[in-house]
Parts: C-alpha cells; sequence; structure tokens
C-alpha cells in the first residue's frame, strides 16, 4: 500500500496498575436545540459542517470534519458545560433510531479557553454490527433514507450528563458536505488519477519520537487484556510536509485506541511531503498502521 509501515512497539507489563476511576451517577439528560444554521465550510485542506446549540454558558459547538469520500468523519463537541464522566468510552447514538456505538474518545481543554472540547476520529453514522467479529471495521453508508431518520445526536457514557443534540433530519446537512469533499479532492489533486504521478512517497522524518508519544499514553487498563491491538490510519500530507487530516481506515475492537493514534499523526509525527516525476512537492496521502502488542 502507497505509504504504508509498519509501527510496532511492545509495551511491558512491569508492574504497572490500572488505574480505576469510580464513574459518577449521571444527574441529567440535556437536550440542547439548535441555535445557528449549518454552515458548511470550504477550508482550504478539509470540509466542515458546523453548527451551534443551546444560549449564553450553556452554548455547545459541534462540527464533522471530512476529507475523504468514504462515509466516517472526525467529530468535535466543545462548550462549557461538557463534564467527563471517569469512562474512557463514550456511547454515540446517532438516532433516535440507530443504534449506539461505543467507542474511544480524547477530551482537553485550551489554556486560552475554559470551554472543555472533546475529539473522535474515524466517527461514522451506523455502529459496528452486532455479533461483528473483533478484527471487522465495516464503515457502512447508511444511506439517504437513514440519513433523514437522524434528527438528534445523543452523547453518554464519557460525560457526566449525557447530551443530545437536535440536530434535525441530516440528509442535506450531510449532501452539502459530500460536495464539499468531492470539490476538495479535485483542487488538491487528489484522485486515484492524480496520484499515479508521485515519484517519491511521503514518509515521517521522526518515527521513533511519534512511536515512544503514543506508547506513552495507551490506556494502562487494557494492558492486563494480552490483546494485541492495529490501528491503521490514513493522512493527508500537503506539500509543506504536514499532516492535516487523519482518518481511521481499519481498526480492532474497540475503538479506544484510535484517537491516540490520530492526535499523535497529526501533532506529534513530523513529514517529508511527496514529489512527483518533476520533483515538485504535492498533496498525497500516507497510511500508517501502529500495532499494540503485550507481553
Amino acid at each position: 500500500m502507497r505509504g504504508s509501515i509498519r509501527m510496532r512497539f511492545r509495551i511491558l507489563m512491569l508492574g504497572i496498575a490500572a488505574s480505576i476511576l469510580a464513574t459518577p451517577a449521571y444527574a441529567e439528560e440535556r437536550t440542547f436545540e439548535p441555535s445557528s444554521a449549518w454552515n458548511v465550510d470550504y477550508g482550504a485542506e478539509s470540509c466542515s459542517l458546523r453548527r451551534t446549540f443551546g444560549t449564553g454558558e450553556d452554548v455547545l459547538l459541534f462540527e464533522l470534519q471530512q476529507v475523504l469520500a468514504a462515509p466516517y468523519y472526525n467529530l468535535f463537541v466543545s462548550g462549557k458545560s461538557l463534564r467527563k464522566s471517569g469512562s474512557d468510552t463514550m456511547h454515540l447514538q446517532f438516532g433516535p433510531t440507530e443504534l449506539a456505538s461505543k467507542r474511544g474518545f480524547l477530551m482537553a481543554s485550551r489554556k486560552e479557553d475554559t470551554a472543555p472540547f472533546l475529539i473522535m476520529f474515524g466517527v461514522h453514522l451506523a455502529p459496528v454490527a452486532q455479533g461483528a467479529k473483533r478484527d471487522e471495521f465495516a464503515v457502512v453508508d447508511i444511506g439517504p433514507e437513514r440519513e433523514k431518520a437522524i434528527t438528534q445526536l445523543k452523547l453518554s457514557g464519557g460525560l457526566r450528563n449525557s447530551v443530545v443534540l437536535k440536530t434535525g433530519s441530516m440528509h442535506d446537512p450531510l449532501q452539502a458536505l459530500r460536495t464539499c469533499v468531492t470539490d476538495l479532492t479535485a483542487a488538491l489533486g487528489l484522485s486515484e488519477e492524480d496520484q499515479k504521478s508521485i515519484a517519491q512517497e511521503a514518509k515521517i522524518s521522526n518515527i521513533w519520537q511519534t512511536v515512544r508519544y503514543i506508547q506513552q499514553r495507551y490506556p494502562d487498563r487494557y494492558l492486563s487484556n494480552n490483546d494485541d491491538n492495529v490501528v491503521r490510519v490514513k493522512l493527508l500530507i500537503n506539500p509543506q510536509g504536514e499532516a492535516k487530516a487523519c482518518q481511521v481506515a481499519n481498526s480492532t475492537r474497540p475503538a479506544v485506541f484510535d484517537d491516540y493514534v490520530c492526535y499523535a499523526m497529526l501533532r506529534v509525527a513530523k513529514y517529508e511531503s511527496a514529489k512527483n516525476t518533476a520533483g515538485e512537492p504535492i498533496y498525497s496521502f500516507f497510511t500508517q498502521v501502529v500495532q499494540y502488542t503485550s507481553d
């Protein structure tokens, strides 16, 4: 596979105790009505669908980002009313009729902004099929009828109070996002035909620094499972050697590790851009495989 290398490391169990946090009782389920229209941001290197919910101190900013035509997204929510529970997994339900997905997430606060924000990479609207094997990662394009039926998003489990965003029907907003992605693919030269002109593939220039960063953030409580976990991500690298987007292409279940990998590949890894036959740096895709092995 073009631009693919395997980053493999072992997690040594040397008396590392898993930290178990008590999960507080959920006080309530909070519902947020929209306070703005949907806005599609035609960014220079990605497409985003944004909307605000609630008002005043309770306002939440919601964003779905998409780079490739595949039906999965990066999801961002920020707001002062977000409070993390003791759980590191989130129940994500694009509903009210879809089943919920159970997956990992990242949550933090910016120093210059006290509003917490949560991030999920590689989100898809339909959950993993019930009974799917551990290494299956079937991304389902749910189609227009099920998109029309989605009128809310519910986040629970990872937050002290469940959050319900009253999105309204998602078909038209998602169609606008798809149009943006189609235009973006053409503008950046990311079609399969364009990518055939690559003479020198993109590569990571600080592989070991990136490995250490991911290794140090591996969730301790999963060390005792004695499982190998594999995450394959696809990144968009610009001509300046910057990673502009990360999309989870394949993962073992559960998806608790995916966000750690994408965050590291975006924020820590350094790249040398791909070059065409004329020696000019160009946009390209880069596939990275990370394998967690416990001994």
